[in-house]
C-alpha cells in the first residue's frame, strides 16, 4: 500500500506541475490581453479625433468622419481586439467597429438600435465602473454567430453625476483560447476561463454544463489562488490558478480515468508480488524498475512537448510585442512591463543602430509563404549569431512580407562598415536568398527608433535597390539625392519624344547614356526605374490603340525581370530590348497595306465560296485572325464579315437585275449557300424579298 500510496502522490504532483504551468500561461496571456485592452482605451482617450466622438457624432462634421476612419483603422490593426464602442452620451448614439472574418466593419447608430443597448444603459446607470474584464456574450449581427468577449470600458465624464460617454474594447474570449488549446494539446484536457460572476467560456467536452457550473463553483468558494482537487462524481481532475492582474480564473481538466488504470494495474501487480515473493521476488523487482523508467520517460517527454510549445509562444509574444513597438507610435506603448517581462534588454542598450532588411529567394519555389517566412527568419538568425562578437546585443524583429529590423547596440569590438561587408558577404555566396537594405546611424534615445524604422521603410517602399546584396547608409542616400526619380524624370521625357518621332536609335542612345552616366559609377546607391517604366507603358498603350497592333508587355512582368537581374547593365539591355520590340512593331505596321490588298483581292476571288471566313484570310496572309480583323478595320472602316456580306449581296443584285438565272442559283453563286438565308438577308438589307425586287426592276 505505500508503493500504491507514493505511486499515486508522484502522478498527481507531476500532473499538478504539467498543468499549473498551462494555466499560468494562458493566465500570462490574458495579462498581455488586458494590457492590449488598456492600451487601445488610452490611444482613443489620447487622440483628439477619437475622443471627440465621445461628444459628437454628427457625420456632416469632418472631424467625426476622421475620428471614424481612425477608429476602424485601430480595430483593424490590432491582433487582439474584437470590437470598440464608442458611446456619445450626449447624442445618445454609439459608434462601433468590430472584426467579421478578414473584414473591419464600422457604422453607427443611435443607441435603441444597438444590439448591445442594455448593456450600454447599464454602464450609464452605475456609479463605480470596474477596471477588471467582464465576461458577456455579444452577437453583432443576426447573420454573424454569438461570441463570448472580455468588455474592458473606459469612462469619460466631466462632472461626478453624469457620463459623457464611454470607450469601451472588447476582447474575443476564443483568441485566449485558441492560444490555450496551441500550448495545451491534448484530446482529453478542457481548458475553463470564469470570472467573479461564475461567467464561463470553455473549448472542450470533457465535463457537461452541471458538471462546469459545479467546478467554477468550488474553485469560487475556495479561500486559496490556486490549486488542484479531484472530482469523483465527473471522474476529472481539476487544476486552477487566480490571475491577480485580470481577477479571471483559469481551470484545466483532464481525466482521471488514465491515473485510475494505472493505479488499478498497479495493485494487481502488488498483489502477485506478495503471493509469489519467495520465487519471483528477483523478476518482480527487475519488471518494476522498468515499469517506472518507461513511465519517466513518458512523462519527460510529454514535459519537452510542453516546453517547445510554451518556447514557440513565447517567441510569437516576444516579436509581437516588438512589431507593436516599431509599427505604433512610441507614446501609444506601454514600454517597460512589456519589454521586462519578455526579456527585451532594448532599454539598457547605450545606443542604437538600425538595419531595416529585405530578403527574398532568388528562385520561385511552391513552397507555402509562412514555411518559407519562417526558414528565412532562422537562416538570418544563424548569420548574425556568427557575425556579432560574443557578449553583443542584438533583437531580429520579424515586419513581414520577407522584411526583417536588426537593432543592435555599438561597442568598442563592434565595426559598422566591417559588420556590413561580412554580411553581404554571406548573402553573396548564398544560393537561395538575395537580400538589400538600408540603415541608420546611431541613436541614443529608445524613443527614436518607431520614428528612425518609418523613415526607413519608407525609403525602401519607394526605391528600388541595386545591386543585390548590398547595404546603404541612409546618410549615403541623403548625399546623392540626385540618383532617382528627379534624374529619370526629364531622361523619360526625352526618350519618349524619340519614340514617338520613331528615332529609336536616338531613344537607345539617350538611354544607354542615362545608365552609363548614373548608375554604374554609383551603383551602390538606390535608385528607382519607376518614372521610365512608366512613360513606356504610357506610350506603348497608346502606340497600339493608335495602329491597332498587338505587343507583349506586360508592366509589371518587366518590373520583376528588372528587380532580379544581376546588374545595372543588365536592366539597361532589358530597355533596350524592349525599344528594339517597339521598333519591330512599328516595322509591322508598313507592310500591313500589302496585307489589306492581298486580303481584298483574295474576297474579291473567292466571295462565292460560303466556306469564306475569317480563319481562312488568316491562313492566307499569315497573320493570326485577331490581328487581321484589327488592320482591316482600321484600313477600311469595316470589319471582314461585313465588308463580305456586302460584296456578295452588291453581286446577288446586279445577277438580279441583268439575268433571268434561278434565285435559288444566284444564291449558291454569291456564296450565300442556303435560299433562306439569302432571301432573310437580302430583305434585312432592301426591305423586300429577292422574287419581289425583281419584279419591281423588271416593271420599270
Amino acid at each position: 500500500m505505500l508503493i500504491y500510496q507514493n505511486v499515486k502522490k508522484q502522478n498527481l504532483e507531476t500532473s499538478y506541475q504539467t498543468e499549473n504551468e498551462v494555466i499560468s500561461n494562458i493566465s500570462y496571456s490574458s495579462v498581455i490581453m488586458q494590457d492590449a485592452a488598456v492600451s487601445m482605451l488610452q490611444q482613443l482617450n489620447s487622440t483628439p479625433v477619437t475622443q471627440q466622438l465621445i461628444y459628437s457624432l454628427d457625420t456632416r462634421l469632418l472631424q467625426t468622419i476622421q475620428g471614424m476612419r481612425t477608429l476602424q483603422s485601430y480595430t483593424r490593426a490590432s491582433q487582439w481586439i474584437d470590437s470598440v464602442y464608442v458611446y456619445c452620451a450626449k447624442e445618445d448614439q454609439i459608434c462601433y467597429s468590430y472584426v467579421d472574418g478578414n473584414n473591419c466593419k464600422l457604422t453607427f447608430t443611435p443607441i435603441s438600435g444597438f444590439f448591445d443597448a442594455e448593456y450600454i444603459r447599464t454602464l450609464s446607470e452605475a456609479k463605480t465602473i470596474t477596471q477588471l474584464p467582464q465576461m458577456r456574450t455579444l452577437q453583432y449581427h443576426e447573420d454573424l454567430p454569438v461570441k463570448t468577449v472580455f468588455t474592458y470600458v473606459l469612462p469619460v465624464r466631466s462632472s461626478r453625476s453624469t457620463y459623457d460617454g464611454f470607450f469601451i474594447v472588447n476582447i474575443s474570449a476564443d483568441r485566449l483560447l485558441y492560444l490555450g488549446s496551441n500550448l495545451a494539446a491534448a484530446s482529453s484536457r478542457q481548458l475553463i476561463v470564469a470570472d467573479h460572476d461564475a461567467q464561463i467560456c470553455t473549448d472542450g467536452q470533457l465535463l457537461d454544463e452541471p458538471g462546469r457550473s459545479s467546478l467554477v463553483e468550488a474553485v469560487l468558494n475556495s479561500q486559496d489562488t490556486s490549486g488542484q482537487f479531484i472530482m469523483r462524481e465527473t471522474d476529472t481532475i481539476c487544476t486552477w490558478i487566480q490571475s491577480e492582474e485580470t481577477g479571471l480564473y483559469f481551470l484545466s481538466c483532464i481525466s482521471y480515468s488514465d491515473f485510475k488504470h494505472q493505479l488499478s494495474a498497479l495493485t494487481r501487480w502488488i498483489t502477485f508480488y506478495y503471493i509469489a515473493v519467495l520465487v519471483f521476488a528477483a523478476m518482480i523487482s527487475v519488471y518494476l524498475a522498468l515499469r517506472v523508467n518507461r513511465e519517466y520517460s513518458a512523462l519527460q517527454e510529454r514535459f519537452s512537448r510542453s516546453e517547445k510549445r510554451y518556447s514557440e509562444n513565447y517567441q510569437y509574444i516576444k516579436q509581437s510585442i516588438l512589431r507593436s513597438f516599431f509599427t505604433l507610435r512610441s507614446s501609444d506603448f506601454i514600454v517597460g512591463r512589456q519589454f521586462a517581462d519578455n526579456g527585451i534588454a532594448l532599454e539598457q542598450y547605450s545606443g542604437y543602430v538600425l538595419f531595416l532588411l529585405h530578403l527574398s529567394q532568388r528562385h520561385a519555389t511552391d513552397e507555402v509563404p509562412a514555411a518559407r517566412y519562417r526558414r528565412s527568419h532562422v537562416f538570418l538568425l544563424e548569420q548574425l549569431s556568427r557575425l556579432f562578437p560574443a557578449g553583443s546585443q542584438y533583437e531580429l524583429v520579424d515586419m513581414l512580407q520577407g522584411r526583417f529590423l536588426l537593432v543592435c547596440e555599438p561597442s568598442s569590438n563592434f565595426h559598422l562598415d566591417d559588420f556590413c561587408e561580412k554580411l553581404c558577404g554571406c548573402f553573396s555566396c548564398c544560393a537561395e536568398y538575395t537580400f538589400s537594405g538600408i540603415y541608420s546611424g546611431e541613436l541614443g534615445v529608445l524613443e527614436q527608433l518607431p520614428e528612425s524604422y518609418r523613415t526607413l521603410s519608407a525609403v525602401m517602399d519607394l526605391l528600388f535597390f541595386y545591386p543585390a546584396d548590398s547595404l546603404v547608409s541612409m546618410s549615403a542616400i541623403r548625399q546623392h539625392a540626385i540618383v532617382g526619380s528627379s534624374q529619370a524624370e526629364p531622361v523619360r521625357s526625352e526618350v519618349i519624344q524619340a519614340l514617338v518621332n520613331q528615332q529609336f536609335e536616338d531613344a537607345s542612345s539617350i538611354l544607354g547614356k542615362f545608365f552609363d552616366a548614373w548608375f554604374e559609377p554609383v551603383s551602390e546607391i538606390p535608385y528607382t526605374i519607376d518614372a521610365l517604366l512608366s512613360g513606356f507603358s504610357e506610350y506603348i498603350s497608346t502606340f497600339k490603340r493608335a495602329y491597332a497592333i498587338t505587343m507583349d508587355f506586360n508592366p509589371s512582368h518587366f518590373r520583376s525581370e528588372a528587380l532580379r537581374a544581376d546588374s545595372s547593365r543588365a536592366v539597361k539591355q532589358l530597355f533596350l530590348d524592349l525599344i528594339l520590340d517597339i521598333s519591330y512593331a512599328f516595322a509591322s505596321v508598313g507592310t500591313r497595306s500589302n496585307y489589306i490588298d492581298d486580303i481584298l483581292s483574295f474576297i474579291k476571288t473567292n466571295y462565292a465560296d460560303p466556306k469564306l471566313n475569317v480563319d481562312i484570310l488568316a491562313d492566307h496572309v499569315g497573320l493570326s485572325p485577331s490581328h487581321i480583323q484589327n488592320i482591316f478595320k482600321t484600313a477600311t472602316g469595316s470589319t471582314i464579315s461585313s465588308y463580305l456580306r456586302n460584296l456578295r449581296i452588291r453581286k446577288a443584285t446586279e445577277l438580279l437585275e441583268q439575268t433571268d438565272i434561278p434565285i435559288s442559283e444566284i444564291a449558291e453563286s454569291t456564296g450565300f449557300g442556303s435560299f433562306n438565308y439569302f432571301c432573310t438577308v437580302f430583305k434585312r438589307y432592301y426591305s423586300v424579298t429577292p422574287t419581289e425586287y425583281r419584279a419591281n426592276t423588271r416593271t420599270k
